[in-house]
């Protein structure tokens, strides 16, 4: 019993850094994707994850079966759609960053509700109250009276976003016991690199010029953000819940506030404090009395 209970901290602590990570990646991003089309910084990003992942665990890959091939471009086809209809859905000037939050938080109600169906695993009362209560920070701190009209396409891009990344905790859930940590770690990163690619030199500009502080904060994304935080991720599911690991991930934004507080000197409102308080509130409750 205590040693199941560890190995379940131990995987909440590994998804609790991965949200840390997370975290100091916005203004980052904020930056680049000034100088660089969103697709296809995503898929520069992805890719150097990648090329760090072959040469870390290529000897395991070369041993790699179709079963195992195929069940990582799953997982990275699933990834890529999450990212994709986000950063399509956030094109339309009727889905404000606000509202686009609010939405991408349904994953932490959705993933139970997939575990159900794909997993067969029903979550106790403690874990379903802890994701509502996480959820409701998430509105605290996503929905602060910008404007937009009732649903836009956009919306409906960012459902669907909110679908894949639940559809993604899942995935990796069934399958991170079955397969090689650092197999499905870069087999899925390569597949959604890939796809980002193809994706935007569909449709984006290439762009003329990348700054050096760009392709810095690209490595960092790429390297840090993006295999290690994946690869982590991949890890620490082996030892806990699907629907812990979405609660325990809308801590992000908590996160990214405290470290806009702290590095950008951003005002700390009433607001977050309340949105972070009750995430705090909904993790601690799935932690102590969750399955």
């Amino acid at each position: 019993m205590l040693t199941e209970k560890w190995h379940h901290i131990k995987g909440d602590l590994g998804l609790v850094l991965v949200t840390l990570i997370w975290g100091t990646t916005f203004v980052i991003t904020e930056v680049s994707l000034e100088q660089v089309p969103p697709l296809l910084y995503l898929a520069m990003r992805f890719m150097l994850a990648f090329g760090l992942l072959v040469l870390v665990f290529g000897k395991k890959l070369r041993a790699v079966g179709w079963q195992e091939l195929k069940t990582g471009m799953i997982v990275g086809a699933i990834l890529f759609a999450g990212f994709a209809t986000q950063t399509i859905g956030m094109l339309d000037e009727d889905t404000t960053a606000s509202k686009a939050a609010f939405i991408t938080g349904l994953s932490v109600i959705l993933t139970p509700l997939l575990a159900m169906v794909f997993l067969k695993k029903k979550p106790n009362w403690a874990t379903m109250v802890g994701a509502f209560l996480a959820f409701g920070g998430l509105a605290v701190l996503a929905l602060n009276g910008e404007g937009g009209s009732l649903v836009s396409w956009g919306d409906l891009l960012i459902l669907a976003c909110a679908v894949a990344f639940a559809g993604h905790i899942i995935a990796v859930g069934k399958f991170t016991n079955t397969m090689d940590t650092g197999v499905l770690t870069t087999i899925q990163i390569g597949v959604a690199g890939l796809l980002c690619g193809i994706a935007g030199l569909v449709l984006e500009p290439i762009p003329a010029a990348v700054s050096r502080e760009v392709w810095w904060g690209l490595v960092y994304m790429g390297l840090a953000a993006t295999a290690g935080v994946l690869f982590l991720q991949t890890w620490a599911q082996k030892f806990t819940t699907p629907t812990r690991t979405a609660i325990i991930f809308t801590l992000e934004p908590v996160f990214a506030a405290f470290f806009a507080y702290w590095f950008l000197a951003e005002a700390l409102t009433g607001r977050m404090i309340v949105g972070g308080v009750l995430i705090l509130a909904g993790i601690l409750l799935a932690e102590l009395k969750g399955e």
